[in-house]
C-alpha cells in the first residue's frame, strides 16, 4: 500500500505547484511515444493501441505520425 500512498502524495504535490499547465488551453496536445528504458516493443505497441482507441473520434484516419 505504500506505493499507492506515495503516488497520491505525489499527485497532491503536483496539484500544489503554482505553475501547473492548464491542458484545456493547449491545442493541439501532442502525445509522443518512445520505446526504451525498459519499455519493450510489446508495451509500446499496446500503449499505441490504447491511445488509438481512446482518441479514435478526435484523430482523423491517416493523421497519426
Amino acid at each position: 500500500m505504500a506505493t499507492v500512498k506515495e503516488q497520491l502524495e505525489r499527485v497532491e504535490a503536483l496539484k500544489a505547484q503554482p505553475n501547473r499547465l492548464d491542458f484545456s488551453t493547449i491545442s493541439p496536445i501532442k502525445i509522443g511515444m518512445i520505446g526504451g528504458h525498459g519499455t519493450g516493443p510489446t508495451i509500446t505497441q499496446e500503449s499505441q493501441t490504447v491511445i488509438d482507441y481512446i482518441l479514435r473520434d478526435q484523430v482523423a484516419p491517416g493523421t497519426r505520425q
